[in-house]
């Protein structure tokens, strides 16, 4: 588990204890627990744990990617669980009642590289984690361009971007799949999380009438441009809230609602009281990965405290191929905002068509606002900043697409036989036919 699921894990313990210790009733002696929802990831480890509370699974009932009666060991790390059931204070545990399990995307890979790891067929991005699980593969530069992917984790509407917990190697099927919620219908189309399907020709099911924004569903189909064209769509229950009931969810934020309100998944926070930690409530935006926990008042979840996810670091390198200002120009297919970026190597006159540049910042909507650019030419001290993406051999690995031989260099921080994916590492050192060769390295803890 990484420092931030650490952290997190310890966090939610207490804000548990806190809502128990306010709350009259609900939790007796006996162990009956309060009634909660639990969304988020599945830890590794023993039992079904999800967001530091492990469950009870022996009397649940427990769906996969829409198959009923699945068994408790069919439940992998990195899958995003919805879990009904009662918590039991103080202990860490509860009881299942039900347990729904769904990828968000089944489709195929087009690319692998900086900027994320493109699906053909989705027209999405994936963006990996330090704690992302991969099964099936060692690591995503080892895929085929074409390999059939199972994404589990949480979606970014705005960027269509899947912030990746789990990564499936599937088996090839004819179809591709996505599930989310309708955020924009017409008579013959839908806009799913963002991606665009034409629903003209598809058998629809479970709808009281035709799909209307914010029901969850979940889509079959052939890719078209930018989109899907479907050949089903089903409805798919939502959540079920109760009054008094323990809510803790994990996931991306979908819509905002107005000043202190907002939809995580289909669930609708109250946040005006709550605690908030890793950033203001002013920075919960669109696309925003967030932990919130609280109480259930008349079908919506108040919360008592909120965690916003770290802005994950972004790179991206390559030369200049669009430039209309320093706020403005293009990188590997991202734009790129370096009005208030560092810049080594050269200066703003620098940056034009066709000049080599290396980008570290971070992602606001579709831009990538540059904290540091270095200009990189070969012999030329360079520097690169992120976390390992694959391991090619030893002393030999690839951060945000940029290959790095660093079996000559310096280390610090921590062993080089110790670097993992995922790990996050600086390195120093200058450009060799397209491989990045450090001379010191720093490995963080």
């Amino acid at each position: 588990m990484s420092n931030a699921r650490q952290r997190r894990a310890h966090w939610l313990a207490a804000i548990i204890l806190s809502i128990y210790a306010s709350l009259s009733g609900g939790v007796g002696t006996g162990g009956t627990g309060l009634a909660a929802l639990y969304v988020g990831a599945v830890a590794p480890g023993p039992g079904i744990a999800v967001n530091g509370t492990t469950f009870d699974t022996t009397e649940a009932t427990i769906t996969i990617n829409g198959v009923r009666g699945r068994h408790a060991d069919d439940l992998q790390p990195g899958m995003v669980a919805r879990i009904s059931g009662r918590v039991v204070a103080g202990t860490g545990s509860g009881k299942a009642d039900a347990i729904d399990v769904s990828r968000v995307v089944r489709a195929r890979l087009m690319t692998v590289g900086t900027g994320g790891t493109g699906l053909l067929d989705a027209s999405l991005s994936v963006a990996t984690q330090a704690d992302t699980v991969l099964s099936g593969f060692g690591a995503l530069a080892d895929l085929a361009p074409g390999a059939m992917l199972d994404v589990y984790g949480y979606v970014d509407a705005l960027t269509r971007t899947v912030h990746a917990s789990r990564i499936e190697l599937a088996v090839e099927q004819p179809e591709i799949e996505i599930r989310g919620i309708v955020t924009m219908a017409t008579a013959t189309t839908l806009s799913v999380d963002g991606l665009v399907v034409d629903i003209a020709g598809a058998s629809l099911s479970g709808f009281a009438g035709a799909p209307q924004v914010g029901d969850r569903v979940v889509v079959r189909g052939t890719s078209a441009a930018g989109g899907i064209v479907a050949g089903t769509v089903d409805a798919e229950a939502g959540s079920t809230l109760r009054n008094g009931e323990l809510g803790e969810i994990e996931g991306a934020v979908v819509a905002l609602n107005g000043q202190g309100s907002f939809f995580v998944d289909d669930i609708e926070v109250d946040a005006t009281h709550a605690t908030v930690t890793n950033g203001t409530l002013g920075e919960v935006a669109v696309g925003r990965v967030i932990h919130v926990s609280g109480t259930v008042v008349n079908n919506v979840l108040v919360a008592r405290a909120i965690e916003l996810d770290d802005l994950e670091t972004a790179d991206v390198d390559g030369p200049i191929t669009s430039f209309a200002s320093v706020a403005s120009f293009v990188v590997g297919g991202r734009t790129i905002d370096a009005s208030a970026a560092q810049i080594s190597g050269g200066g703003v006159a620098d940056l034009r068509v066709g000049r080599e540049v290396a980008v570290i910042g971070h992602n606001a909507g579709k831009v990538l606002i540059a904290s540091r650019i270095v200009l990189s030419r070969n012999g030329s001290v360079a520097e690169v900043e992120g976390r390992v993406g694959s391991i090619v051999g030893p002393g030999r690995f690839v951060v945000g697409g940029t290959s790095i031989d660093a079996r000559s260099a310096r280390v610090r921080g921590a062993a080089l036989a110790a670097l993992r994916v995922g790990s996050r590492v600086h390195a120093v050192g200058s450009w060799n036919g397209g491989v990045f060769v450090a001379r010191d390295v720093e490995i963080e803890p």
